[in-house]
């Protein structure tokens, strides 16, 4: 009972290793082959498949002989894997092989759970570097914040905001182009753009990318989560 206590307390280190690192870098890496995107059986669930991803490239340089015909080492971003690979993985009903190294037991994810805790992992970053550095970073033009229709309802927009300049910059394209990038204090984030929000039924995207499938909060959960006095009514 121990020794499958300790082997499964290392399979959840493994893959909370794999979504910190993949959302701290911002991508992951996949072996694509004549078959598609690497995959092998499931040791646990007979007739499933099991796609391979690593969260450095190294890795996957080693094993892509291993899993695959004519091997290439594919970088995936991560609004690809989210918009994209993993919702296929998901109606293909494969799961997900994080860091795969032969081991005898490997880590198996489902690919739905994989996206959820990816996404919730992204609001936990953003949290913490907001926290840190006392700046949230928004787009804005000459009639205020920039604004997109939610991709989750489309009679409500969202504020799209982000933990660092970089990838806010990122987003200085299409509708945005025109707009300059911000740094908002804190403080001011939390205790008039967020009620701003609130009063006008908006939703917020903390560490908003581009082609759906982008994080949506309510203004007043994320308001609690940044200061958990500020519980919502």
């Amino acid at each position: 009972m121990q020794l499958k206590a300790r082997g499964l307390d290392a399979e959840i280190a493994l893959r909370n290793r794999f979504i910190r690192q993949v959302c701290e870098v911002g991508r992951v890496w996949a072996v694509s082959g004549d078959e598609g995107l690497a995959r092998v059986k499931s040791q646990r669930w007979t007739g499933r498949d099991v796609t391979l991803l690593w969260s450095e490239r190294a890795p996957a340089e080693r094993w892509a002989s291993a899993v695959a015909d004519r091997p290439r080492v594919k970088e995936l971003t991560q609004s690809e894997l989210l918009q994209d690979v993993l919702p296929t993985l998901a109606r293909l009903k494969r799961f997900v092989g994080p860091d795969w190294g032969a081991d005898p037991i490997e880590p198996e994810i489902d690919a739905r759970d994989l996206a959820e805790r990816l996404r919730t992992e992204l609001v936990e970053e953003f949290i913490d570097k907001v926290g840190t550095t006392g700046t949230v970073w928004m787009l804005e033009g000459v009639d205020g914040p920039g604004l997109l229709v939610s991709g989750s309802n489309q009679d409500r927009l969202m504020l799209p905001c982000w933990s660092d300049r970089e990838e806010a910059e990122k987003h200085l394209v299409g509708p945005f182009e025109e707009l300059l990038a911000l740094a908002i204090p804190f403080d001011n984030f939390l205790n008039t753009t967020l009620p701003w929000l609130m009063d006008n039924d908006r939703l917020v995207a903390p560490e908003h990318y581009w082609g759906g499938g982008a994080i949506e909060m309510a203004p007043e959960d994320l308001r609690f989560r940044l200061h958990p006095d500020l519980r919502p009514a």
